[in-house]
This record gives structure tokens, sequence and C-alpha cells, in this order.
């Protein structure tokens, strides 16, 4: 993965140099992946509509924001396009309660420790836990590069955390841009209406396996977390485990996509989890993987678990927003307003 990227918008703005920003990795052949020809198409004509000014980060901002002196045909595309990427139920994550707070950041930490390679994954303590998690199983399915590991709490007994990794690899961005909607063949096998294809597939690349290991776990409380295509996965995870009888009681997910139609989402809500699933911005800036995939397309918005943490960034662009940094300090930020020091029960 060392050579140029192929497929270059502007330098300053191409997804390839943003995703070092928000993975740390070596990116040239993840923009040849993001940047598929249907994909550069639109943005080709986007950037000719709009007199080459924008970057996909302006598209973005543009969309959510237009100038004051926009014409009434640019405010007409703004309202259109707002429906089509951005997200419609979601609330203040600083106006939710501490302890709901405290959890997401414990959770995210979760989140991010699935990233790291499996012999680095031992134990943590969570920032606002009074506990340590030790690792006691993980796994990697190496068709798709999809890889989770699972935490068990010295304090609590019973409770468990499963989090699943985001993208790193040529391999899961295949699974990323296959998101025609598909069957969800989840949970009893009943239906759950339709949900990405690639997540999908990529949570069945593990399912088979995971199944067993939590299985032979005392689970009393199931915490299932992650961020980006960890995130999807986590959703998909809790409706399929909790609907096979797994003791799943909290979802936290943190700059995920869209995963699935309005038929999906009534059956996670269904589920009465304690869900938060988090986003970075709002109004005319927010991270961009949560506006995708597009409502055309068949996807629907969490419809009551959405919450935004608003950007504490000195510079809070779209393909900026979306890496853990940037997660923790909104979230840190937010939790300052409290004086009080608890411990939270994750």
């Amino acid at each position: 993965m060392s050579a140029m990227c192929k497929i270059q918008p502007p330098k300053n703005r191409a997804f390839g140099q943003s995703c070092r920003r928000m993975h740390g990795l070596e990116c040239t052949s993840f923009c040849q992946q993001e940047m598929k020809p249907t994909v550069l198409l639109l943005y080709a004509f986007l950037q000719v509509s709009l007199g080459f000014k924008f970057s996909w980060d302006g598209i973005i901002n543009y969309f959510a924001a237009p100038k004051k002196d926009a014409n009434p045909i640019q405010k007409a595309l703004s309202a259109v396009a707002g429906k089509i990427f951005f997200n419609q139920n979601e609330k203040d994550f600083s106006k939710t309660s501490h302890m709901d707070q405290l959890h997401a950041a414990d959770a995210l930490i979760f989140a991010m420790e699935a990233y790291k390679h499996p012999k680095q994954r031992t134990s943590l303590q969570p920032k606002h836990a009074c506990a340590t998690f030790t690792k006691v199983d993980s796994g990697l399915n190496t068709k798709h590069d999809i890889s989770y590991v699972i935490y068990e709490s010295d304090k609590y007994t019973g409770t468990f955390v499963l989090a699943f990794r985001g993208s790193t690899s040529e391999k899961n961005w295949d699974l990323n841009n296959k998101f025609i909607t598909a069957d969800c063949v989840l949970g009893k096998g009943n239906g759950c209406g339709r949900i990405h294809e690639g997540f999908q597939t990529g949570y069945q690349s593990v399912r088979e396996e995971l199944k067993p290991k939590l299985q032979k776990l005392p689970i009393r409380r199931l915490i299932i977390t992650g961020h980006s295509l960890g995130g999807a996965l986590s959703v998909i995870a809790s409706y399929d485990l909790k609907m096979n009888d797994f003791p799943v009681t909290h979802l936290f997910t943190f700059g995920a996509p869209r995963v699935g139609n309005k038929e999906f989402e009534e059956h996670i809500s269904g589920l009465k989890l304690h869900e938060m699933r988090v986003q970075l911005g709002k109004d005319n800036a927010r991270d961009y993987i949560t506006t995708v995939p597009p409502v055309v397309a068949g996807y629907v918005d969490a419809s009551n678990s959405l919450y935004a943490v608003i950007c504490r960034e000195k510079k809070c662009e779209p393909s900026l927003m979306h890496g853990y940094d940037a997660y923790v300090r909104g979230i840190d930020y937010s939790l300052t307003q409290f004086t009080q020091k608890h411990c939270s029960d994750i």
C-alpha cells in the first residue's frame, strides 16, 4: 500500500489523506477503494455543478447550511440534499444524563481497543469505570478482515463487552461499497427488513464462530460497541444475538453509517436495549460517514437513539471528524459540565 492514490480529489481534501488522520493508516489503496467509479462520477458532477469550488467536505457543508445569499435553486437543492444525506432524528448528547455520558465515554474506549493487533489486546480500565476488563477471547475472519474482541469485567459479575473493529483494509472497503440493501436473514430467520449487503456479509463471516464462544461464557449482561464499520456490525450483532437469546443489554456505536431500512430499525427499537448511536457534529459540520448510505437507497436513521456530540476541533470539517481523538474530545468536553465524580457501571 505504498503507491500513490490513482484517483485523487484536491490534495488537501483527499479521502486518502483524511483517512490517515482518522485511523493512522497507510491508506493509498483505501483511497482507491473509496473512490469507486460511480462515486467519482458523482463527485465530478457535483464539482462541475458547484463551479469546482467544493471538495467532499465543502459539498457536505454546502448542503447542510447554504450561504445566506444562495439563490432559490441552491436552497431547493440544499433542502432535498439535507433529507437525502443528513440525520433527521438526532438528539443533543450534552443533554443526556451524566451516567449515559460516562457509559458512552467508556464504550468508546472498547471500540478503539478493537483496532489494536490481537496480541496487544490484554486488559484495560476505561477512564470512568471502577473496574478492570480482561480480554477473554477474540476473532478474525481473514476473507473479509472482520475482527472482534470480548472483554470481561472483574467487578460486575457476568458483564462482558463485545467490540467490533472498524475499517482498516481494502477487504473492509469492498464490504462498505456493497451498499445495496439485501433481505435480513439474521435472528430467528423470520425476516427483519432489509440491511446493507456488505455489513451483513461481514457479520455472517464471524457469526458461526462467535456464538459458541459467547455460549461458553457466564454472561448476564452483554454490551456491544464499535466505531465506523465496527458500529454497523454492532447494530447487526445486537439484533442477531438478542433474537438468539443472548442477554444483550447495551448498544453503543460511534461514527457508524446507516445500516438498514425502516422495518429493520423498528426491529432494533423493539429489542428495548439501552442504545446510544453517537455521531460527531450537527448542522453545517458533521462526520460524513454518518450521512451514508443515503435515504434514497432505502436507508433510515435510528428512530430514537441517535445522539449528536458537538465538535470541539479547531477545524470541524466532515473528513476530519471521523477519528477516535475527535470523538474523545467531543465527549470529554460534554462531561465537563458535571462536577461530580462518579464511576460508570459499564
